[in-house]
């Protein structure tokens, strides 16, 4: 039976085959405990996950039913404020404070 470790969203990922990447089962284990402490550490990464912002971002717009002059207010923060830094990032990478630090500028608060 292949072994399998669970990821943060709940879903179940194969273990890299032993022989592959792993030449012993200590090896193995050592993966697996450093795999759950970035889990824990809220580090982990799922290596699947290459959508970038700018297209999801694309994406979720169009799908949004909003009044005329709503589409356009949020569509011109969305051209002018957001995409310019995030656009080409790759979703799963865009961090809080990175998302937190352009708003605090913009509203005039210092952090920490």
């Amino acid at each position: 039976m292949a072994e399998t470790w669970r990821e943060p969203g709940g879903g179940v990922r194969p273990a890299p085959p032993r022989c592959a990447r792993h030449p012993s089962q200590t090896d193995a284990d050592r993966w697996l405990v450093r795999k759950e402490a970035e889990i824990i550490d809220g580090r982990w990464k799922n290596p699947d996950d290459k959508v970038l912002f700018g297209v999801y971002a694309d994406a979720w717009f169009k799908e949004r039913d909003y009044a005329a002059t709503t589409r356009e207010r949020n569509g011109s923060a969305l051209r002018l404020h957001i995409l310019p830094t995030f656009a080409d990032v790759v979703l799963s990478e865009i961090t809080t404070p990175q998302v937190q630090a352009p708003a605090c500028r913009a509203a005039g608060i210092r952090r920490g």
